[in-house]
């Protein structure tokens, strides 16, 4: 009997060039190794090692408990892992990991399947990999996961609600904020009429008091002008009666 009885063995994508593997099982009647596992790959009779991305785990106070640990392998060996994977621990012999499905099984033939190919389909294993539960505690993480992503799922919903909101918010607000610009830009092209308009005006009215005084200066001196002109008139007037009045004495 082997020292370590695989109970669970788990594939889950991590990106699109990247698989996880997740093994699960319990210690048999000794204690683990202080090693950690190496994840062996056999193709073709050529074996690829992955080392684990996290220590193993298990109760330290149990040393019959669970344990288990997880391997990152190439999305492209995907369809090649199955019934090719083994634990080593070290130098020590490998603990191969249970195929999926037995590629050498038959089934009976159903009466519904009566052509060759349809035969053929129905014992031809799956390309897609899957999980294969054997213990109540992967069927409890299958739960558990399956909660959590539910509840990703409901989380990503209303988040994606409340981007829509928001968008929402913001087309609105751009939409305020492009009137809010053109009333602005009414409102200065208005303020620059009127200040044209004023400057306009104020230049005719100070033409216009220009014109004013230069207007009572004109007038002024033409009243002057007048002025002398009868003065002088007056004068040129006074010698004239002064020798008449000489010539009727006389």
């Amino acid at each position: 009997m082997a020292p370590l009885k695989i109970n669970l063995v788990e594939f889950a994508p991590k990106g699109p060039s990247r698989l996880i593997v997740h093994v699960h099982g319990a210690w048999q009647g000794r204690t683990p190794p202080r090693r950690r596992p190496v994840l062996v790959v056999d193709l073709e009779g050529r074996r690829r090692r992955f080392s684990p991305i996290q220590a193993p785990r298990r109760r330290s106070f149990d040393r019959f408990a669970d344990w288990s640990t997880s391997f990152v392998v190439p999305a492209s060996l995907g369809p090649a892992l199955d019934g090719h994977m083994s634990l080593a621990f070290g130098d020590d012999e490998l603990i191969p990991l249970p195929a999926l499905f037995d590629p050498d099984a038959t089934e009976p033939e159903s009466p519904e399947l009566s052509t060759r190919e349809e035969r053929m389909a129905a014992r031809r294993p799956s390309s897609r990999l899957e999980r294969r539960p054997v213990s109540e505690n992967g069927r409890a993480r299958r739960a558990a996961r399956k909660r959590e992503e539910s509840r990703l799922s409901s989380a990503s919903t209303r988040l994606r609600r409340e981007v829509d909101r928001l968008q929402r918010e913001l087309r609105q607000l751009i939409i305020a904020r492009d009137k809010a610009i053109a009333e602005r830009d009414k409102y200065y092209r208005t303020a620059n009429d009127m200040a044209r308009h004023v400057a306009n005006m104020h230049s005719r009215m100070t033409a216009a008091v220009k014109a004013e005084k230069e207007a009572a200066e004109e007038r002024d001196r033409l009243a002057q002008d007048l002025a002398s002109l009868q003065g002088e008139l007056y004068a040129a007037a006074q010698p004239t009666k002064g020798r008449a009045g000489t010539a009727s004495r006389a």
